[in-house]
């Protein structure tokens, strides 16, 4: 796939569902997402936030860990020109809200599992006209029913360069979490100026939490290329380098501390050398980490240095 000329986000969906239809988009534990599927939902998803009234420049908040939820909504809303905001699933409730209120969203999609916080600042929200639930709950509706309730086939907006595809929130040095807004044309020139080394028969691993441009960031990079993407809900050490030999990962973004942990479990008898390349960044590492990394794994090392602002790079 070759997407140097990207619109939106969308393109990489479309593309892949032109190109492979049938080939495996997105691998999460025993489920396995084609392109086409992958297609179908997130249409699914853009009429079904259309119906919510939902329209271009609208955020749709999301607070979950990693899932193929988070890519439905993320082309869905591109298809749309609304705005995914994936918010810190670790942060304590009022943390939440000040994310989704300052972010102004307008649908907020959220899991069972963090449904006490939900009960703990569902008062507070200021924009939210709907809530809806990956799970289930007694009041709100159920993200599959949700999506489901609604045809495959969407239009797809004419998207602008400097149109925002996505908003994340960064800690930065002082105050509250501040939201970086990604355009079009930051991803277009992230695509263009940052070769990974990936083709379409690339299996990369997205183990960092999407609401991080090293994780999100990091998937739609490899998506871009066409590649397999193997989605891990939450960081293990051990069952990640299992993952590795199982599923023939080829390429992976950490951050130095998953390398750390990664040296201090037993890896005797695990296969790695099917790992291509690691990248590595946001935050320092020490030489001791790196060089044990890089003798655990035998491959290719790429240091990236960026910001969420700047798309990662």
């Amino acid at each position: 796939m070759d997407i140097r000329e990207l619109s939106s986000i969308s393109d990489i969906i479309l593309t892949g569902m032109a190109e492979k239809p049938d080939a495996d988009m997105i691998i999460y534990g025993d489920e396995h997402i084609t392109w086409s599927e992958m297609r179908d939902r997130s249409g699914q998803v853009a009429n079904a936030l259309r119906a919510d009234g939902v329209g271009p420049t609208d955020r749709i908040a999301y607070i979950d860990k990693n899932g193929p939820e988070y890519f439905e909504l993320a082309f869905g809303c591109s298809f749309i020109n609304a705005v995914t905001v994936a918010v810190n699933w670790r942060l304590a409730p009022p943390e939440m809200a000040y994310i989704v209120n300052d972010s102004k969203a307008a649908v907020l999609v959220i899991h069972e599992d963090l449904v006490e916080h939900l009960a703990a600042f569902e008062a507070d929200l200021e924009s939210v006209r709907r809530i809806v639930v990956i799970g289930s709950h007694e009041t709100h509706i159920s993200y599959d029913e949700w999506r489901n309730a609604h045809p495959v086939e969407s239009d797809v907006h004419d998207a602008q360069p400097d149109d925002v595809s996505m908003q994340l929130y960064t800690s930065g040095t002082t105050g509250m979490p501040k939201g970086a807004q990604l355009t079009n044309s930051n991803f277009n020139a992230a695509f263009n100026n940052v070769d990974w080394e990936m083709t379409g028969d690339a299996r990369t691993m997205v183990m960092m939490p999407l609401f991080h441009i090293g994780g999100s960031g990091w998937a739609f990079f490899g998506m871009g290329s066409g590649a397999t993407s193997i989605l891990v809900r939450e960081f293990d050490p051990v069952a990640g380098l299992q993952l590795i030999e199982s599923e023939q990962i080829s390429h992976a973004f950490f951050v130095p501390a998953v390398l750390a942990f990664f040296s201090m479990v037993p890896s005797d008898g695990i296969d790695l050398s099917s790992m291509q390349t690691i990248a590595y960044g946001a935050s320092p590492i020490t030489e001791d980490v790196l060089v044990n990394s890089m003798k655990m794994f035998g491959c290719e090392y790429s240091q990236v240095y960026g910001l969420t602002e700047t798309t990662g790079v």
